[in-house]
């Protein structure tokens, strides 16, 4: 209701190509989270969709492009 993005939805910032070194970091409260990557530059390809978890980075098969995951979130859940 005040105009918070508590989702993050917007796009994520891409200035370069993500490495193993140095991959793209994404913040996820969820243990999986999907990523889109239209590579780098940005919208150089369509989008290919990635799954990240919080143990194992992802690489785009179109640009190369490396993603991991900052999991911010708990590891257990009592639901």
């Amino acid at each position: 209701m005040d105009g918070v993005d508590v989702f993050e939805m917007q796009p994520l910032e891409v200035t370069r190509l993500g490495t193993k070194a140095d991959p793209i970091v994404v913040r996820s409260f969820a243990p999986l989270r999907q990523v889109g990557c239209t590579g780098f530059p940005v919208d150089s390809h369509d989008t290919i969709w990635l799954n990240l978890t919080k143990d194992k980075r992802s690489r785009c098969p179109e640009c190369g492009s490396v993603y991991s995951m900052d999991f911010q979130g708990k590891e257990t859940h009592h639901h």
